[in-house]
């Protein structure tokens, strides 16, 4: 057999075994990523529509799904909503 061609196989073996799970998981994040940029805008926006509709704010996330503007706002776990309270 040829060896060297035997060890050209070999080296991109290992480095495709090596390189792929890195691959993987750098485009893997930058997709959760967008994913939580997206849920987080999509709040946003229920959050001013209902405000713009209302011309009150919501006080917290059930008000958003029990008035139809959200089916389940802020469970993405990377999106934090902080309902702050007037203090009026």
């Amino acid at each position: 057999m040829n060896k060297p061609l035997m060890l050209v196989k070999a080296v991109f073996l290992l480095a495709v075994i090596i390189g792929l799970p890195v691959i993987v998981t750098r485009y893997a994040s930058v997709a959760d990523k967008d994913i939580a940029k997206r849920d987080c805008q999509r709040i946003r926006e229920a959050i001013d529509q209902f405000t713009a509709d209302r011309r009150i704010a919501p006080k917290s996330e059930p008000d958003l799904v029990d008035a139809g503007y959200a089916r389940n706002a802020g469970s993405t776990g990377q999106c934090q909503i902080v309902w702050q309270q007037d203090s009026n």
